[in-house]
């Protein structure tokens, strides 16, 4: 899930998720896949840098200034400070270490159609497991997901 924003629009959702306990957003893009899809609402609870662990999705400003909501992998520290390593489930490769100012909320719920998702519930702690210990999940997705947007004279749809 990606979207540009400057600095005004950073910091409006900033004290927004604060003043309110949470953001509800709606997904765009196919790098979460299966999980999130276009268009369902993600809702988000404020984060602090104590309260994120491993399998999170987080909702962040990137070094390219877009929204993004990616799963944490790992966290590194260097020079005495955290660096947060995040990807979405379907892509390969992870995206750039952010930093604990550059997060905005962490995902609390998914709403699907008529289903609300709860990323306490079970089977979302199962797939959080599996998709972070089975790096190998993330290539079937992105093979899966390339598959559907290639074109039949074999360049890619957008």
């Amino acid at each position: 899930m990606k979207r540009h924003m400057d600095d005004a629009l950073f910091l409006s959702l900033k004290q927004i998720i604060h003043k309110n306990g949470r953001i509800e957003l709606p997904a765009q893009g196919s790098s979460m896949f299966p999980f999130i899809r276009n268009g369902n609402l993600c809702s988000f609870r404020p984060v602090g840098e104590s309260r994120v662990s491993v399998g999170d999705i987080l909702l962040f400003r990137s070094a390219s200034s877009r929204l993004v909501a990616h799963r944490l992998h790992s966290v590194v520290y260097r020079d005495g400070e955290s660096l947060y390593i995040c990807k979405g489930d379907a892509n390969l490769g992870y995206d750039e270490p952010i930093r604990a100012e550059q997060m905005l909320g962490v995902l609390h719920s998914i709403r699907k159609g008529n289903k609300h998702i709860l990323m306490s519930d079970p089977l979302t702690a199962f797939w959080t497991k599996a998709i972070v210990a089975l790096p190998a999940l993330s290539s079937g997705l992105n093979r899966y997901m390339s598959g559907k947007t290639a074109d039949p004279i074999g360049g890619r749809s957008e």
